[in-house]
């Protein structure tokens, strides 16, 4: 091998080859230029690219504050908390308590009783009377009523009607009506005060057109604070899982105390302590 001789075409591809680049020197620029070098001489597949630099975003970044800025977000903050504080959310159930009892209230005018008011110029909240359960009934027999009552009957709400009566405020039955201006019954609400120091809501309903108006938590508000001045202890009452209703009372302050298994479906429970 060492007395070989290049052929032509040996020749030829030695002839075609990079030239070898010199050892880089110690100083700075000469490590510059044998790179140079290098880049130039290297097939194009494997040369070195300059990454690119792409400038870093920058997120997060708060404008500069100023007075504009700052009236802004107090109107902003004023428009939530009023806005809160008409739905009864500031406080949970106190503030939505306290909203609902302040609802325009005054003796009806000729009434005989306190039992009797009239929360607007064309509804008035008394207790009810024998005739009202076929207004009763219709409420829970409504469509959008029906999957969350059960079956109330007749018998049921004339002994409560006649017990109220009879009692007077110290009944421990306790069934309100809403009525509208022509007599239709807009809304219900029956209920019991037990021996044991316990409020038990039974049902409570409003007619479909008069739903999202007030009245049903005007009535619930009135309960509460009955059983409060009655010296009661708590209320509680059941309604199915799955229910819209199940959003509805802790608004009040009531919680959930455990599930009931009843014959058809199962119950949550709720209680609030008075």
């Amino acid at each position: 091998m060492a007395g070989w001789d290049a052929s032509p075409a040996s020749s030829a591809l030695a002839a075609n080859r990079c030239p070898t680049p010199a050892p880089p020197s110690s100083s700075k620029c000469g490590t510059l230029e044998f790179a140079r070098r290098k880049l130039a001489t290297s097939p194009v597949s494997t040369r070195m690219r300059c990454p690119t630099t792409r400038p870093r975003r920058i997120t997060n970044v708060r404008a500069p504050t100023t007075a504009c800025s700052l009236q802004r977000s107090e109107a902003n903050h004023r428009r939530t908390t009023m806005a809160k504080s008409k739905l009864g959310l500031l406080a949970g159930g106190p503030s939505c308590i306290a909203h609902r009892s302040k609802l325009p209230t005054t003796i009806r005018t000729g009434a005989t009783s306190d039992t009797s008011k009239t929360i607007s110029a064309k509804l008035t909240v008394r207790d009810a009377q024998l005739e009202d359960y076929v207004g009763i009934r219709k409420i829970i027999n409504s469509k959008n009523n029906r999957a969350s009552f059960g079956y109330l009957p007749r018998v049921v709400v004339e002994d409560a009607v006649k017990n109220q009566n009879a009692d007077g405020e110290k009944s421990q039955h306790r069934i309100r009506v809403v009525v509208d201006a022509n007599g239709r019954i807009v809304a219900f609400l029956r209920a019991y005060h037990r021996q044991d120091g316990a409020t038990t809501l039974h049902e409570i309903g409003v007619a479909e057109d008069m739903q999202s108006s007030g009245i049903g938590s005007f009535l619930l508000t009135e309960l509460i604070t009955a059983s409060r001045k009655r010296g009661m202890e708590k209320v509680a009452l059941k309604t199915p899982v799955g229910m819209r209703s199940n959003g509805y009372y802790p608004r009040f302050g009531f919680k959930q105390a455990g599930t009931y298994k009843g014959r058809k479906r199962v119950l949550n429970c709720y209680e609030l302590t008075l």
